[in-house]
C-alpha cells in the first residue's frame, strides 16, 4: 500500500517538475522574443542618430546663415555674404550624409531635396551681384528650413519614447516574476533583459538630446522652446500665474571671427543659466539671440530679472581662448595647424520682455510680439523694452 502511495507521489512530483520545466521553457522563449523585439528597437533608435545628427548640423548652419544674412542686410558687409554662402555649402555636406539613411524613403528624400536646393543655388549664383546672391540665399534658406523641419519631428519621438518606456516597465515586471517563480535557472535571462532595457534607454536619451539641445551652447533649441512655451501658456490659463517671456540679442562686431563668436555665445549661455532659476527655460535662437521663460513672476520681479541678466552679460568682460588656423590658406580651407590665442571683449545687449498675465493668447502671437519689442529695444533707453500682455477672455472681449 505504501509502495503504491510512494509511486503516486513520485508520479505527481515528476508531473510537477515537467510542468515547471515546460513553464520555464515557455517563459524563456517569451523573454527571448521580447529581447529580440527590444534589440530591434535599439537598432532602430541607433539608426536614427546619424539622421538627427545631420538634421542638427543643418539647423546649426541655418542659424548661422540667418545671422549672416541679417548682418548683410543691415551693413551690406561682403564678408557676411561670403560666410552665408559658405554655410549653404556646409549644409550640402550634412544633407549628403543624411541621404545614406535607407530605413525611411521619406526622410531620405528630404535630404535629397536639400542637396538639390543647394546645387541649384550654387549654379544660379554664378556671376551674380552681391544683392542678387543675397536674394537667392534668402530663398534657399526658406526652402531648406521647410524641408528640414519635417525630418523626425520631436512629437513623433515623444510617442516612440512613451511606447519604449512602457515596454521597459513591463520588462522589469516580467523579469521579477520570472526570477521569483522560476528561480536561478532564468536569472541570466532576467539580467540580459534588464541590460538590453538600459542600453535602449541610453540610446533613447541620446536621440532625445539631439532633438532638444543647441549643439554649441547646450541650451534648448528654438523648436523645443516653443513647445515648452505652449505648456507654460496653458498653465497660465488654468492657474492664472503669470510668466515673463524674455528675448536677448547680442550686438556683436561684424568682423568678429567665427571662433570668437562661438566662444562669446557659449559664455553668454552660461551667464544666462546662472541668472535664472532651475525650472525656468533658456534657449538659443538663430544668430546671436537668446530667449527665456520665467515662471510665476510679476511686473516688479520681471524688471529685476531683466536688469540682472543685462548686467551679468554687459558689465563683466568675456575672456577665453580661441583656436585659429595659421596662415591665410588654413583659415579659409580649414586645413593645417591651429594657433590658440587669448580673446577678450565686452558685449552690448538689446533685451525685451513680455509679461503674460491672463486670458487666452497663442504662442505665435507671443513670439511675434517679442520680436517687435526686441526691434523697438534697439532705439529705446538703455536698449530695454517691457510690455504687459493680456489675452482674450472667454467672452471674446480683450482685457487691456
Amino acid at each position: 500500500m505504501w509502495k503504491l502511495k510512494f509511486e503516486q507521489s513520485h508520479r505527481k512530483l515528476k508531473i510537477g517538475l515537467l510542468l515547471l520545466i515546460a513553464l520555464s521553457i515557455v517563459l524563456s522563449a517569451g523573454i527571448f522574443l521580447a529581447s529580440l523585439v527590444m534589440l530591434k528597437q535599439v537598432s532602430a533608435m541607433q539608426s536614427l542618430i546619424p539622421v538627427l545628427t545631420a538634421k542638427q548640423n543643418i539647423l546649426n548652419e541655418l542659424s548661422g546663415l540667418r545671422g549672416e544674412l541679417d548682418q548683410y542686410k543691415k551693413n551690406k558687409d561682403a564678408k557676411s555674404l561670403d560666410n552665408a554662402v559658405a554655410s549653404i555649402r556646409t549644409i550640402k555636406e550634412a544633407a549628403l550624409r543624411g541621404e545614406n539613411f535607407e530605413s525611411d524613403e521619406n526622410i531620405k528624400n528630404k535630404f535629397v531635396l536639400i542637396t538639390f536646393i543647394v546645387n541649384s543655388f550654387i549654379k544660379e549664383t554664378e556671376g551674380l551681384t552681391n544683392e542678387q546672391i543675397y536674394q537667392k540665399s534668402e530663398e534657399a534658406c526658406l526652402k531648406i528650413n521647410a524641408h528640414v523641419a519635417g525630418i523626425v519631428k520631436f512629437a513623433d519621438l515623444e510617442n516612440i519614447t512613451e511606447q519604449i518606456r512602457n515596454n521597459a516597465n513591463n520588462s522589469l515586471i516580467i523579469s521579477f516574476l520570472v526570477f521569483l517563480f522560476i528561480g536561478g535557472g532564468l536569472f541570466i535571462g532576467s539580467v540580459t533583459y534588464s541590460y538590453i532595457s538600459s542600453r535602449q534607454m541610453e540610446k533613447l536619451d541620446e536621440v532625445m538630446c539631439l532633438t532638444m539641445i543647441d549643439d554649441l551652447t547646450k541650451l534648448y533649441n528654438s523648436r523645443y522652446f516653443e513647445e515648452r512655451l505652449l505648456e507654460s501658456v496653458n498653465r497660465v490659463e488654468r492657474f492664472t500665474k503669470p510668466l515673463a517671456l524674455i528675448f536677448i540679442r547680442l550686438e556683436l562686431p561684424a568682423n568678429m571671427e567665427r571662433e570668437a563668436k562661438d566662444m562669446v555665445l557659449k559664455e553668454v549661455a552660461i551667464r544666462l543659466s546662472k541668472n535664472t532659476r532651475v525650472y525656468d527655460v533658456n534657449a538659443k535662437f538663430e544668430g546671436a539671440t537668446f530667449a527665456s521663460i520665467i515662471h510665476e513672476v510679476g511686473e516688479k520681479e520681471t524688471k529685476i530679472v531683466l536688469k540682472r541678466i543685462k548686467d551679468a552679460i554687459e558689465q563683466k568682460e568675456i575672456v577665453g581662448k580661441v583656436e585659429a588656423h595659421k596662415g591665410l590658406i588654413g583659415k579659409y580651407l580649414n586645413f593645417g595647424p591651429h594657433l590658440t590665442k587669448n580673446y577678450a571683449t565686452y558685449v552690448r545687449v538689446v533685451i525685451a520682455a513680455e509679461l503674460y498675465k491672463t486670458g487666452k493668447v497663442g504662442v505665435s502671437e507671443l513670439m511675434q510680439k517679442g520680436a517687435i519689442l526686441l526691434d523697438e529695444a534697439e532705439t529705446a533707453k538703455n536698449q530695454v523694452k517691457f510690455a504687459v500682455i493680456r489675452g482674450k477672455k472667454a467672452n471674446g472681449n480683450k482685457n487691456g
